[in-house]
C-alpha cells in the first residue's frame, strides 16, 4: 500500500490519540504530544486505488481545566474546544464536519500513525502569505466553483456564501468578502477568517491547511482526486527504478 501525505511522517509519539469515523473512507484523528502540542488530521482512503492521503487540518497548543480542552491552532489563530467524557473526546466549538461526533480510543491492536507536524516546519499565516504573489485585480466576479488536486474544492455564491470541501468531505462553510487580492472566508461555526490569495481571474491558492504553502483551485476545473495522487505515485516510482 502506497501512503501519499502533503507532510512527511514522524517518530515523535504521541500520549494519546482519538479518532473518528467520517463516512465513506476518510478517518479524523487528534494526537496529544510532548508538552503541550495537538494536532488534528484527516485520513482519506482512496476507493479507487490502494492509495491513502493525510493532510492536518489544524496544530498548536492545548491545555486542560477540569474535563474541558482548549486548543489553540498557532498557524491560522482560532480556538477549539474537546470535553473529555469517559474514555471519549467530545467536539464543543470546532468543524462542521465534526458536529454531532465524539472521537474514542483506537483499540489495542490497532496500527496508529505518528504526528505529522514535527518533521516539516509549519509556519506561521504571515509568512506562507508573503511566500504568495498576486495580481492587482480591481474588479472580478467571483463566485463559481473552484477546484484543485486532493479533493480540495471551493463554492462562492453571489451572496457571500460559501463552502469548502476536501475529498468530498464539507470541512468549512460561512461568508466570504473580498479585501484587494484576498479572499477572506469565515468559518460559522469557529468564528475565524480564512484567507485565500487570488492570483487571477480563474486561479484561487488556500492555505486553509497549515502543512502547505497553497493549494491552487482553479474554476470550472474538476479533477479526479485519484488521478493525480496515481500520476505523482508512478513519477516517484519511475525516478527510484
Amino acid at each position: 500500500m502506497t501512503i501519499l501525505t502533503i507532510a512527511m511522517l514522524t517518530s515523535v509519539e504521541a500520549k494519546e490519540v482519538y479518532k473518528t469515523y467520517l463516512g465513506g473512507s476518510k478517518t479524523c484523528y487528534v494526537y496529544f504530544f510532548g508538552v503541550d502540542n495537538y494536532e488534528i488530521t484527516i485520513l482519506s482512503n482512496s476507493l479507487v486505488v490502494d492509495i491513502m492521503h493525510e493532510i492536518i487540518i489544524s496544530s498548536g497548543n492545548y491545555h486542560q481545566v477540569g474535563d474541558k480542552l482548549f486548543l489553540h491552532d498557532n498557524y491560522n489563530d482560532y480556538d477549539i474546544q474537546f470535553k473529555k467524557h469517559e474514555d471519549k473526546l467530545i467536539p464543543i466549538k470546532s468543524f462542521i464536519f465534526l458536529k454531532n461526533r465524539s472521537f474514542k480510543k483506537p483499540g489495542r491492536y490497532e496500527s496508529i500513525g505518528k504526528p505529522l507536524s514535527q518533521q516539516i516546519k509549519l509556519r506561521p499565516l504571515r509568512e506562507r502569505l508573503e511566500n504568495i504573489s498576486s495580481t492587482t485585480i480591481k474588479e472580478m466576479s467571483l463566485n463559481g466553483t473552484y477546484s484543485g488536486t486532493y479533493g480540495f474544492k471551493l463554492h462562492l455564491t453571489k451572496d457571500y456564501n460559501y463552502k469548502y470541501w476536501f475529498s468530498g468531505l464539507l470541512v468549512s462553510e460561512g461568508k466570504w468578502i473580498k479585501e484587494g487580492n484576498i479572499l477572506r472566508i469565515k468559518d460559522a461555526h469557529l468564528n475565524q477568517s480564512f484567507p485565500i490569495v487570488i492570483k487571477n481571474d480563474n486561479q484561487l491558492c488556500s492555505l486553509f491547511s497549515p502543512d502547505s504553502e497553497s493549494i491552487s483551485l482553479y474554476k470550472d476545473f474538476f479533477p479526479q482526486p485519484w488521478i493525480y495522487i496515481l500520476t505523482e505515485t508512478l513519477i516517484k516510482d519511475y525516478k527510484e527504478f
